[in-house]
């Protein structure tokens, strides 16, 4: 093979400064660029010819042939050359007199204007600039323009996915569908995040899982190979919610910690940079907190609307509450001031006749009394209702809804119970609170012990009660009897 090399061309000054025009030779220099005494020989660069794969590198290895350089024969001594490359007459690195660069300077330049895919060969003009300089004087050379072949360093990343394997299916090691990991759908070196929600496992207090490249198993579903397997980094062995992982498997399973009430779990890797993120996916929340809580001394939580999650429509949340006259609130997702939200945030509908209004970031209520509020919080809506509640079923001998003679009594006082009608029947007590449109089964709630307690999901466990009985139900203590 033929190998082209290229001259410098140069220009001298009498300031330490890199030249902007070629020069044709060396040896035709400058007039007074340089003492009579100083002479120079030329020097020449060699390009390389054979691409250089980053990828194939070795961790170790941390520069690069890129060209060979013959240097300037300088007469006098005190004149040191040193070497800069310049890519693409846009960036320039260091350069050693072997003409080596940086693999890191070479990776970074590449990345950031091709992107991290490895598998595309990258084809970058570059020019040697040699610096003679004496620390008095310097005279910059400038190196023919010539090509450097690369692509980049960067994991393989399987374009097909991932699985979560481990004790989230009781280490059955097999490919299912409902732990598929996958990016957003684009170029896996540009998106190289693959999430997956996992549903959590009763009885489970440490996770423990790996991550299994799609092309890692045979065809029924079962691994064939390992190595290609995402592991928690080698020496970690303690739960965490986040840190690094091993792309070949060097090290055991990343474990995270349960927690209380969570429905599920989102496990986010980043296989381009091997760190993971694991967060509970808990049941949507949302508080109330103002000048009667103390702003944030005291939040209250709202009830979900029950079975309201997990589907396409909004969350909903509900609360039956006592507002005084000239009242300020506001509500959160959080029991913190972290995306709180009222005043002209909240568009609000009165069909209680609560007079309300805000302040610019508060909601505002007029006139006193017991109210039931309404709050969807993706929506940013609050409806103020009458606070009705009813009880249903057995006990009345009628399963239809809103049936006024089966309407709590209102307190007259914040301090006051609820009370039911007596009890026409013996048998199993339901109840709910009216909200809108929305079904009875999803406000429902019920005496247990000797508190109100919402149902979230399954049915409660509905008291035996006997006719003639009441329900007594305080809504501030959140106290019930039965009597």
């Amino acid at each position: 093979m033929k190998f082209k090399s290229y001259m410098f061309v140069a220009m001298a000054a009498t300031v330490l400064a890199a030249c902007d025009q070629d020069f044709g030779n060396w040896a035709e220099q400058p007039v007074n660029t340089q003492d009579a005494i100083t002479t120079f020989a030329s020097g020449t660069v060699t390009p390389g010819t054979a691409a250089i794969n980053l990828n194939a590198l070795s961790a170790d290895v941390t520069e690069v042939q890129v060209c060979t350089i013959a240097a300037p024969v300088v007469s006098d001594e005190q004149y040191t050359p040193t070497y800069k490359i310049v890519l693409d007459d846009n960036a320039t690195y260091d350069l050693s007199a072997e003409g080596k660069m940086a693999v890191a300077d070479l990776q970074d330049y590449l990345v950031g204007k091709y992107g991290s895919n490895p598998n595309t060969v990258h084809t970058v003009q570059a020019q040697v600039l040699t610096i003679l300089s004496n620390g008095a004087t310097a005279t910059t050379y400038k190196s023919a323009k010539f090509n450097i072949t690369a692509n980049v360093k960067a994991p393989f990343i399987d374009p097909a996915g991932y699985y979560v394997v481990g004790n989230v299916d009781d280490w059955a090691c097999t490919r299912k569908d409902e732990y598929h990991m996958v990016n957003g759908g684009g170029d896996v070196y540009e998106d190289p995040v693959f999430t997956v929600t996992v549903p959590a496992k009763a009885g489970v207090e440490t996770y423990e899982v790996k991550f299994i490249p799609s092309s890692s198993f045979n065809a029924d579903g079962s691994i064939a190979s390992w190595d290609a397997a995402v592991s928690a980094a080698p020496g970690a062995d303690d739960p965490a919610n986040e840190g690094s992982v091993s792309l070949n498997n060097a090290g055991g399973n990343l474990k995270f910690s349960a927690v209380a009430n969570a429905e599920g779990y989102l496990i986010s890797v980043n296989m381009l940079l091997a760190t993971y993120t694991v967060e509970a996916v808990l049941p949507p929340a949302l508080y109330l907190t103002g000048d009667h809580y103390g702003w944030g001394s005291t939040w209250l939580q709202l009830n979900a609307v029950n079975n309201n999650w997990g589907g396409t429509s909004p969350y909903t949340f509900w609360t039956v509450i006592y507002l005084h006259a000239n009242e300020l609130f506001k509500f959160s997702p959080v029991a913190g001031w972290s995306g709180d939200f009222g005043g002209d945030q909240l568009a609000v509908t009165d069909e209680a006749g609560a007079g309300m209004s805000n302040d610019g970031t508060n909601c505002k209520v007029a006139n006193a009394g017991w109210y039931l509020l309404e709050v969807s919080s993706a929506e940013r809506t609050m409806t103020v209702h009458k606070a009705e509640i009813y009880l249903i079923g057995d006990v009345t001998g009628d399963w239809t809804a809103g049936v006024e003679a089966n309407k709590f009594t209102e307190p007259a006082t914040e301090d006051g119970e609820f009370v039911s009608p007596a009890f026409a029947n013996s048998g199993a007590l339901r109840m709910y609170a009216k909200v809108g449109g929305i079904d009875w089964w999803r406000t429902e709630f019920n005496v247990i012990g000797d508190a109100i307690v919402v149902r979230e999901s399954d049915e409660l466990a509905a008291p035996s009660v006997s006719a003639g009985q009441k329900a007594y139900l305080n809504f501030v203590t959140g106290a019930a009897s039965i009597k």
